[in-house]
């Protein structure tokens, strides 16, 4: 039995007890018949939830119940017993996969905070911020680009049709000891966007300079906004329009045709395309997997993929066998099989299985695209299916609410916001990570995750999500903006969850009134740091520490007393950087009295891989991994929790060291 924080374990018969924070031994003699029924015990202010999947009555939220037969030995039965808690203020779903000791947390006191500059605003309506991270005058400092789509302030255009506000476009550049806000408009030629979910940057033409490209997108209301590609000669970034435009969700960046030149594929919601001689028109919010084929020199043909089969000549696309591929919500490209071709994956899509395209029906399947063709106007593929949405996978979540059941939006409870494919496990192959929530306007009822789907060779895949996320609260919000990046520097890629937090008003006293401020609940946050182990596993690392962080930034406003209240501050987006010299910082902002705070939030050393990100080469352990370690090593896990060593790192020099325990992951970078 593992008890986490939270509460304990005994059995009905009252023979056994293992208390919080606690492993305990059930020992059955060899030969013996046994029963007992396990109870979890909640701790004040924990509720129960369930018993950890993987585990015994996994997934179940009764007591469990245990029977041995009297024929077995001492090898033939190991069973582990984990009960989830979780806090009773927190949201249903706040509960915690694989908990571990607290040394594989990153202290938020690693992090300077500063002000980088704020500006007057008077908008009318909110910004759904989105960043791109590069080096586009190659100095070796990251820029970091952020516009995003607004949410109101619409209006009326000259043609009498509806128009999203622009959303401003900002640069940030992080330098060796300091953030600045630079001027786009003398940096690109302008300081707004018609709203975007998708910027990227990257040498799109190949001629040695990242370029800067922002997919359109908008929700307020769901209309095309232009694409656009700053291409970079070395002296200035010249803009260049893609077409059609689009309301793209999500996207992703792959060599789809093996030309050697990076294309570009989204979920566009809807677009401009010219849809005069398709047999099955695009209904709303599902218009078409967009492939856009790079050119080679700056410029991309859009191939629209709905179906697959070719429709040229056809009436009636269902005669000759045809199936509706849906648009989904995200996209990803690469080699997921042993041919040498791409394949795309599709998450939060409608599988199409009845070819149906009069209805928009977003979350209920997760798919692959395989053996891609063209015609002479569109692409098609072959329908390949993946495992199911975690949120529909799990028993403990059927009873959920979500957007996604009561909208017009679809029929499945999850909302898979975002999939990226890469070598998870360091097998050479590649694996598919979907970023999912549980959509709801009330926190309690909403939850995240990070679904792993590990590939087992050829394209064929299995969800192996609660064995690869180590202290991960599914409280979370998931990430609408999450970016791979190794922040540690050990040559594992690591997991950096973007999002902005769900916020509750709460009363408050300004100076001279009453009014409210705008909290995150506990574990309700977003933003997440998660490192890779090496082996396939993922320890979430910095996430209630955001809010610590979030707290010293408005230490900032209180500092100028009450000349910027009231303020808006907490559960923001983290877009986060890495400098030259290995830090990891972030960039957050806040709105106060009519300005826009920007803040610097850098760490002021490495992160390293030992306990609490501090370097284990100070302790004669060069290259030790406390996240590797521990994962490995649960009889240690248990140790540190009964409070016998201080943490992994210690119970390696002391015995683990000597019993030939590995002290990292094959293939890590020791430093």
């Amino acid at each position: 039995m593992e008890a986490p924080e939270g509460g304990g374990v005994t059995t009905a018969s009252g023979d056994y007890y293992c208390e919080a924070g606690k492993t305990c031994e059930v020992d059955i003699p060899d030969g013996e018949a046994w029963a007992g029924t396990f109870i979890a015990q909640p701790q004040p202010g924990y509720v129960f939830d369930s018993w950890q999947s993987g585990g015994a009555c996994g997934g179940q939220s009764e007591p469990c119940s245990i029977s041995l037969l009297g024929e077995h030995t001492a090898y033939d039965i190991e069973a582990r017993l984990i009960p989830m808690f979780r806090k009773a203020a927190g949201g249903k779903h706040a509960v915690t996969l694989n908990p571990l000791p607290t040394s594989v947390l990153i202290d938020d006191g690693l992090f300077d905070i500063r002000e980088i500059d704020h500006i007057a605003v008077e908008d009318n309506y909110s910004t759904i911020k989105y960043f791109g991270l590069g080096d586009t005058d190659a100095d070796g400092n990251p820029e970091v680009f952020v516009s995003g789509w607004t949410d109101g302030g619409s209006y009326i255009d000259t043609n009498g049709e509806e128009r999203p506000a622009n959303a401003r476009l900002q640069v940030f550049e992080a330098g060796p000891d300091a953030t600045e806000l630079l001027d786009a408009n003398e940096l690109l030629g302008r300081s707004t966007t018609d709203g975007t979910a998708f910027i990227r940057v990257h040498d799109f033409d190949r001629n040695g300079h990242d370029d800067l490209l922002i997919i359109g997108h908008n929700e307020s209301p769901f209309v095309p906004t232009e694409n656009i590609l700053f291409l970079n000669d070395g002296n200035q970034l010249t803009p260049r329009s893609i077409e059609p435009a689009m309301a793209m969700h999500e996207g992703s960046l792959a060599d789809i045709n093996g030309d050697g030149y990076t294309d570009i594929i989204g979920s566009a919601y809807m677009s401009s395309y010219d849809w005069s001689d398709d047999p099955a028109a695009p209904f709303s919010y599902g218009d078409a997997v967009m492939i856009l084929i790079n050119d080679q020199n700056g410029g991309f043909k859009a191939w629209p993929l709905r179906f697959n089969v070719s429709i040229e000549g056809s009436a009636d696309f269902q005669k000759i066998g045809g199936q509706w591929i849906h648009t989904g919500s995200a996209v990803a490209a690469a080699n997921l099989d042993d041919d040498p071709e791409a394949e795309l994956v599709i998450v939060d899509a409608y599988d199409g299985s009845n070819g149906d395209v009069s209805t928009s029906s977003y979350g209920s399947s997760s798919i692959i695209i395989d053996n891609i063709r063209f015609d002479s106007s569109r692409a098609y593929g072959d329908i390949k299916p993946l495992p199911i949405p975690y949120f529909h996978k799990q028993d403990r979540f059927k009873d959920s609410q979500s957007k996604f059941l009561s909208s017009e939006f679809g029929t499945g409870r999850a909302h898979d916001i975002q999939v990226d494919l890469f070598d998870m496990d360091n097998d050479g192959d590649q694996d598919i990570l979907v970023s999912s929530m549980l959509w709801n306007d009330d926190y309690k009822e909403s939850a995240g995750v990070l679904q792993f789907l590990q590939n087992k060779g050829n394209g064929r895949f299995s969800d192996i999500t609660d064995k690869a996320l180590y202290n991960y609260n599914l409280g979370n919000q998931g990430g609408h903006d999450n970016l791979l990046m190794d922040v540690n520097g050990d040559g594992f890629i690591d997991i950096l969850a973007v999002d902005a937090s769900t916020r509750v008003a709460e009363p408050h006293e300004w100076t001279g009134w009453i009014g409210e401020i705008y909290r995150v609940p506990d574990q309700a946050w977003a933003n997440e740091v998660l490192i890779n182990t090496g082996n396939g596993k993922f320890v979430s690392t910095l996430w209630e520490g955001f809010a610590e962080l979030d707290q010293r930034t408005e230490s900032i406003l209180k500092s100028y007393g009450p000349t910027y209240e009231p303020y808006f501050l907490g559960g923001q987006k983290y877009f986060p950087y890495l400098l030259a010299d290995g830090r990891l910082g972030f960039i957050t902002y806040g709105v106060a009295n009519e300005r826009e705070f920007y803040f610097d939030v850098r760490a002021n050393s490495r992160l390293h891989t030992g306990p609490n990100a501090t370097d284990p080469s100070r302790h004669g352990a060069a290259g030790y991994n406390e996240y590797y370690y521990l994962t490995e090593n649960p009889d240690v896990v248990a140790l540190v929790k009964k409070g016998e060593f201080e943490n992994g790192l210690e119970h390696y020099l002391e015995i683990g060291k000597a019993e030939g325990r590995r002290a990292f992951a094959e293939g890590a970078v020791v430093r």
